[in-house]
């Protein structure tokens, strides 16, 4: 204003001259600065730079490449930018998420998960609802429960068993028979036959190996072969044994079946598929197929015996008898996979398992026994996922059993279906890992999608890093991490940039991550934010503060009202901030604080929670 001042005495002192603080005409100022009133404005016209321009312009700006999405990201510039799971835009469908701890890996894969559920279905069930996709997610620690809790309550109460989330212990009811084939079919197919000679190899690969003894392979393929021949209707069927399930029993009764000595558990699973008894017909089958224990019994028959009599190992212990010894071993460490199937989650779509408590970190056995659990969790949810029209065609079978796995094929085919791998780096490296491989080579034929989190590019095997197709970036964590990964997939300089300024989530912003697609016009590189809104931030944190409030809550509030109360307390999406802020004020009154003092704060924040919302 000085200077202006100064400038008007000195025009005034030419002569005459008169000068105005005012510039043009107000009320046209006023005007043409009012939202929808002039489109004129009044300010002098002037052209751009070229670096303005160009950073205006739609050529460095992030775009679309799907119009649609059930996933929904955020561009930088606030723009919405869908993305959807499964699309035919793709030729096949394998994620990789990485990231450090506290990167927002797990939220990621749980939002896509979530956007799955979410997406149309064509199929339909039996009594004429719409289906949900399946989804089968295995995780060591309980990453998903959130997102399982959250499909459930958003479900009818007489659907609600569709949705699942168990934690699996070395317990009795939690057995899982591997030797279950595909309802009323006395042979395995195709692909379950590899699994099973895989799991069997690796249950007699000796602690810190890497690989089973030589001829171990072919001996478990033999043994496998033999089981289900002797076991099958022609030579010795498994006898049917009263009560040893109550509901088999009753569904017998009602449809007017007589047992006798001699009938046996295929006699009677066919009598009860032929009466529409399908659910007991699982059952009674349960009790008809093979079991681990028996590979010991037929591998003593001559048919298998001969081709391995003076085979060694590198020990100079008969092959046989080596083969013997570690099945024995097997049904005792591994209890849940030496007895008839009693856990039964035939009747659920989207399933969590996870293998905290079945697996180990430490010692010789750690990798084997972590690698058959994830086996074992791999066979239970993808039964049906890997079904081939041409092989179901070709069975040896009734035409009805063909038709009705047919049908099954073709709703399943209609079907999202998605099998996720959470800390990918702990499944041990061993069988499970060429298990993964092949259902990345197969996944598209099959119509699964795959999802694989870890915390590295590193914890990937070779050719899942070649078969990719979604990589996201939550955070690289080194300069020469990053180097490596933009020399092995050409990223730019721009996207190097971007891997160096990827962080963990911010609240109130979301969880940054850079995506590397492959599509098929191309290869696109974006960098989105991934931000929820507070109740999805509350179903999916993984935050162990925020869990351990969102439990105590969810036991006492019930699970959505806990979350509509969480989300309108905390909008942010996390209670860390507080509990942290709590935590301080007990230091600064010299209390010491550890980790009982901690869950001591978190008690008493749910406390002050429910008493506020039942007040």
């Amino acid at each position: 204003m000085r200077q202006v001042a100064n400038l008007r005495r000195a025009v005034e002192r030419w002569g005459s001259a008169q000068t105005d603080a005012l510039i043009g005409d107000p009320v046209e100022n006023v005007m043409s600065s009012a939202l929808a009133m002039n489109c004129a404005s009044t300010a002098p016209p002037m052209a751009a730079s070229l670096s303005h321009a160009l950073a205006m312009s739609p050529i460095s700006r992030p775009a679309k490449c799907w119009d649609h999405g059930a996933v929904l990201f955020r561009t930088s510039d606030g723009k919405l930018w869908p993305y959807q799971p499964g699309s035919s835009k793709q030729t096949s469908w394998v994620d990789v998420i990485v990231g450090t701890p506290g990167s927002g890996k797990s939220v990621l894969l749980n939002s896509m998960n979530l956007g799955v559920a979410l997406s149309p279905q064509s199929g339909q069930s039996d009594d004429g609802s719409g289906l949900l996709p399946r989804i089968s997610i295995i995780d060591v620690g309980p990453s998903s429960a959130g997102l399982i809790s959250l499909l459930r309550d958003s479900l009818p109460a007489n659907r609600r068993h569709e949705v699942v989330y168990h934690r699996l212990r070395m317990e009795e009811q939690y057995s899982v028979n591997p030797f279950d084939t595909q309802l009323a079919l006395r042979f395995p197919l195709a692909h379950e036959r590899g699994y099973l000679v895989n799991l069997v190899t690796l249950l007699c690969t000796p602690d810190g190996a890497e690989s089973a003894y030589d001829g171990i392979s072919a001996l478990a393929a033999s043994c496998i072969n033999e089981a289900y021949e002797r076991f099958s209707d022609d030579r010795e069927p498994k006898k049917y044994v009263p009560s040893e399930s109550y509901e088999v029993d009753a569904a017998l009764g009602e449809v007017g079946y007589v047992a006798d000595q001699s009938s046996t558990w295929w006699e009677v699973t066919d009598i009860l598929m032929e009466n529409g008894r399908r659910h007991e017909a699982a059952l009674a089958q349960r009790f008809a197929v093979p079991t681990l224990s028996d590979l010991i019994l037929v591998s003593n028959s001559e048919t298998v015996r001969e081709p391995f009599r003076e085979m060694v190992t590198r020990t100079q212990e008969p092959v046989l008898k080596a083969f013997q010894r570690m099945v024995s071993s097997a049904t005792k460490d591994f209890p849940i996979l030496a007895r008839p199937t009693r856990f039964d989650v035939s009747g659920a779509r989207i399933i969590a398992f996870d293998l905290s408590d079945v697996t180990a970190t430490v010692g010789p056995q750690a990798k084997r026994h972590t690698a058959i659990m994830y086996m074992l969790a791999h066979h239970a949810v993808t039964s049906d996922f890997w079904l081939d029209e041409d092989e179901l065609r070709g069975l040896k079978a009734p035409q009805v059993y063909i038709d009705y796995h047919l049908r099954r094929w073709k709703n399943n085919r209609q079907m999202h279906k998605r099998l996720c791998f959470d800390e990918y780096h702990m499944t041990g490296g061993l069988g499970i890992r060429q298990q993964v491989i092949n259902d990345v080579r197969v996944c598209r034929k099959a119509g699964v999608q795959i999802a694989l989190a870890s915390q590295l590019m590193d914890d990937f095997d070779e050719a899942i890093q070649k078969l990719v197709t979604n990589i996201w970036f939550c955070n690289v964590p080194t300069e020469s991490a990053i180097s490596e990964v933009s020399e092995t997939y050409n990223l730019s300089a721009s996207a190097r940039s971007i891997l160096r300024t990827l962080h963990g989530p911010v609240p109130g912003e979301g969880a940054p991550v850079m995506a590397y697609l492959t599509l098929k016009s191309g290869v696109y590189t974006q960098y989105l934010i991934n931000e929820l809104g507070p109740i999805e931030l509350w179903a999916l944190s993984t935050t162990s503060e925020d869990t351990a409030l969102r439990s105590m809550l969810y036991d006492r509030l019930g699970s959505k009202r806990a979350r509509a109360i969480l989300a309108a307390r905390f909008p942010d999406g996390s209670a860390k901030a507080t509990i942290e802020r709590r935590l301080g004020e007990l230091e600064d009154r010299g209390v010491a604080v550890d980790e009982g003092k901690r869950g001591d704060v978190i008690r008493d924040l749910a406390d002050q929670i429910v008493k506020e919302a039942v007040a």
